[in-house]
């Protein structure tokens, strides 16, 4: 969607507005929706499609402060980012779009904000390095054993389950 013919190159923290399709009262029809690359660099230029996060000024949803990072517009970060209204990144929500329904590049985020966001999401894919609770779970007899022996060790293919005493 943008104008010239080559895409400018993403970069993780960019703040886009995205052409998201939606469907209202059976009209099919394109909102353009704000929202900051969260994918990593390298990915940005090898795929034709990116990972976002939705920004939202929608102070009605009942939003988990665990799951959201506030970003005021008149903050250095909402001027740096190009906020036009105080926002709340919904780390909940992550999508995977298409370079091309991108339609422009409308600020950037600050390397501590983006580390914000990035710590935001493993909170939400409870990927938190502090929490502990989750590495027992990979401990447990009924969970598949993190290095698997291969089936064959030619195709270095891996399907054995552990039995009832955590044994293959």
């Amino acid at each position: 969607m943008f104008d010239s013919k080559e895409p400018p190159n993403f970069r993780k923290g960019d703040i886009v507005l995205v052409a998201f399709p939606s469907q209202i009262d059976g009209e099919i029809g394109i909102k353009r929706r704000p929202a900051v690359i969260v994918s990593g660099n390298r990915m940005n230029i090898a795929s034709q499609d990116v990972l976002l996060v939705p920004l939202t000024s929608n102070k009605a949803r009942n939003y988990s402060e665990a799951t959201t990072v506030e970003i005021m517009m008149n903050s250095p970060e909402g001027r740096k980012a190009g906020l036009r209204l105080d926002s709340t990144v919904d780390c909940s929500v992550i999508a995977t779009m298409p370079k091309s329904l991108l339609v422009s590049i409308i600020g950037h985020f600050s390397p501590n904000l983006i580390k914000s966001v990035d710590d935001c999401i493993k909170r939400c894919l409870e990927m938190d390095e502090s929490d502990q609770d989750h590495e027992s779970d990979f401990n447990s007899p009924s969970r598949v054993p993190r290095n698997p022996r291969p089936l064959n060790p030619d195709t270095n293919i891996s399907l054995e389950l552990p039995n009832q005493q955590g044994n293959i």
